[in-house]
């Protein structure tokens, strides 16, 4: 299972009279099971504080320590540290909320307590089979 983390950070932006060596909203960090989630958490943080394209300054994307990808203001994914420097990465929305989806079910409410999970695999996938109509997989 992927875990990725994403940085979620902004600057002033110089064409407003903004300092851009300063942090225009708080620093903050998401993580998500997918690269979908990655960027609806930074556009969720984009809407939130209001910022302009100059404001962005996150999407970073790391994946065990190492920055794999960086997510631009537009929510687009890109493979490396920059906008320019590699090619984009296509997701599909409905896989990776199928692998968020089985990421949880291996998730435990307490890490001692092996047996008490969120839900049980059977509860999960009648769960799932409501939401996306009979297309989870057992």
């Amino acid at each position: 299972m992927n875990l990725y983390r994403v940085r979620l950070c902004s600057v002033g932006n110089i064409d407003f009279g903004q300092n851009p060596e300063r942090p225009y909203s708080p620093l903050k960090w998401a993580t998500s099971f997918s690269l979908a989630g990655c960027s609806r958490a930074c556009l969720d943080y984009i809407s939130k504080y209001e910022l302009g394209g100059g404001n962005w300054n996150g999407g970073q994307i790391f994946k065990g320590g190492v920055q794999i990808a960086r997510v631009s203001y537009n929510g687009r994914i890109w493979e490396g540290e920059g906008f320019g420097n590699g090619e984009e990465i296509k997701f599909n929305d409905e896989d990776d909320v199928l692998r968020f989806f089985d990421g949880l079910r291996q998730m435990q409410v307490d890490p001692q307590a092996a047996e008490n999970p969120i839900l049980s695999g059977d509860q999960l996938d009648r769960v799932l089979t409501k939401v996306y109509s009979g297309r989870v997989k057992k």
